[in-house]
C-alpha cells in the first residue's frame, strides 16, 4: 500500500522485496530503494526488478513513499549529468551497490536493471536525485521463456 507521496501513514506498507539497496541516516531512519518485487497489473502479479523509494522513521514506526512508481522494469529518468533535480530518478534495480557519505547523502551504484552501470547520489535535505557518473541508456534484459508440452 503506497499511500500518499510523501506523507507518512500507518498503512503505508512496501511490498516484500529481494536485493533492495538501503541506508540510514543521520536520524536513524531507515531508507530502502529498489529490489525485486511483485507489482500489481489487472487481476495478474508481475515480477521484476522495481524503483521505488521508502523512508522508515524509527520514531513514528511508519513508512512514506518518497518516489518511484509500483510498476516494475521503469527506465531512470537522468537529467543533466551532476544537477540534482526533483524529476531525476534511478531506474528499476535490484543487487545495487549502496553507501552513505559523510555529509549523509546516499549513493547507489550500478546493480541488475534497467540500467545497469550508472552512479546515482540522492539528499535527504533536499530529496533530490544527482546522477553522477556512468552510462544513461536504458538496457533492454531479454526473458527466457521454456514451455513444456506433455
Amino acid at each position: 500500500m503506497f499511500g500518499t507521496l510523501g506523507t507518512p501513514a500507518a498503512g503505508n506498507i512496501p511490498g516484500a522485496t529481494l536485493s533492495a539497496s538501503s541506508w540510514t541516516d543521520g536520524s536513524g531512519n531507515f531508507w530502502l530503494f529498489g529490489g525485486i518485487g511483485n507489482t500489481v497489473s489487472g487481476n495478474n502479479y508481475i515480477g521484476g526488478d522495481l524503483n521505488v523509494l521508502w523512508e522508515f522513521s524509527h520514531s513514528t514506526n511508519e513508512w512514506t513513499w518518497m518516489g518511484g512508481t509500483g510498476i516494475v522494469g521503469q527506465p531512470g529518468v537522468y537529467g543533466i549529468l551532476g544537477t540534482p533535480a526533483a524529476a531525476n530518478f534511478p531506474g528499476a534495480r535490484d543487487s545495487a551497490a549502496a553507501w552513505t557519505d559523510k555529509s549523509e547523502d546516499f549513493w547507489l551504484f550500478s546493480g541488475n536493471g534497467m540500467n545497469s552501470n550508472d552512479l546515482w547520489k540522492f539528499s535527504p535535505a533536499t530529496l533530490q536525485w544527482t546522477w553522477t557518473g556512468g552510462n544513461n541508456t536504458s538496457l533492454q534484459r531479454s526473458a527466457a521463456i521454456s514451455i513444456m508440452v506433455n
